[in-house]
């Protein structure tokens, strides 16, 4: 991600760089992407059977694997927001005075 950098005020006459995020992920998209993270090597599917007439499992295709987890991410939140587990905070402030 692109990153920005400005100096902040820090006590009366010392400034020091700050660095911060030009562009962040909601904590949903985050989740997403956790969830690719987590099961992009281990998500199966039923993928016919062996020699045996064992069960095989394949892995979830790309997309299928994005698909869900994006849906697993938007109910994941839409169930937050139902019980009230998140709240709005005001930004810090930073005294940057030249």
């Amino acid at each position: 991600m692109d990153k920005g950098c400005l100096m902040a005020k820090r006590y009366a006459v010392l400034k020091e760089p700050l660095v911060y995020n030009k562009k962040i992920f909601s904590k949903k998209a985050d989740l997403a992407l956790l969830m690719i993270e987590k099961w992009g090597m281990v998500q199966g599917f039923p993928d016919g059977e062996d020699s045996a007439g064992r069960a095989k499992l394949g892995l979830m295709p790309i997309d299928k694997l994005i698909e869900r987890a994006f849906n697993c991410a938007d109910e994941a939140f839409k169930e937050i927001e139902k019980r009230g587990w998140s709240m709005e905070v005001p930004p810090p402030e930073i005294d940057n005075e030249k």
